[in-house]
């Protein structure tokens, strides 16, 4: 499932690991990513293991009685952040598909996130 990709070094590493909506981690995390991407900022942001729910389209979230957050994930290419990237592994564990995010993500393998964070100059988790 991986592509091959070229391990760039970005001033800003976000990494959304968590569900995103268990805790208000992953709006914060988002109006975080935004904020630097006004600033045209350097950064990539990484998807894994529950963070990849963050992607997934039709989020129902009426029952968690949380504010949905595809429509501030979706604004993250009008920030010019671009550099999306998903935890192949992660997306094999939840039986995900690329086909059912509404965002475009590049798979890559844990090693690549690994190489992805030492290369960071600064890593943020959430």
């Amino acid at each position: 499932m991986e592509t091959q990709t070229h391990i760039a070094q970005y001033d800003l590493l976000f990494i959304f690991s968590h569900s995103p909506y268990g805790s208000s981690l992953g709006r914060e995390g988002l109006e975080a990513a935004l904020a630097a991407g006004a600033f045209d900022q350097n950064m990539a942001i990484i998807f894994m293991g529950e963070g990849l729910w963050q992607l997934k389209s039709q989020q129902d979230t009426v029952d968690a009685q949380r504010k949905n957050h595809q429509k501030m994930t979706s604004a993250l290419p009008m920030f010019g952040i671009d550099a999306l990237y998903a935890q192949a592994s992660g997306l094999d564990e939840r039986q995900l598909d690329l086909s059912d995010f509404y965002l475009a993500a590049k798979p890559v393998s844990d090693e690549t996130i690994g190489e992805l964070i030492r290369q960071a100059k600064q890593v943020l988790s959430f």
